[in-house]
């Protein structure tokens, strides 16, 4: 378990580096947008893709 005082001392270099690492808030960045709701989509089709596999395996394990 932390110690809440070590969750502020780790807490407070964070916020004050994140513009550093992500922009500051508020500035337009000049990355293309992107598509979570394609990401998402491909995610759950790998997902489904996945789980697919791994029934079919257990079937055929299940049988033997």
């Amino acid at each position: 378990m932390y110690n809440p005082n070590q969750i502020t001392e780790w807490e407070r270099p964070l916020e004050e580096r994140a513009p550093d690492a992500f922009g500051a808030a508020g500035t337009p960045s000049d990355e293309p947008p992107v598509d979570l709701k394609g990401c998402m989509q491909r995610s759950r089709s790998r997902r489904r893709k996945t789980l697919s596999m791994r029934r079919a395996q257990q079937s055929e394990t299940a049988k033997h």
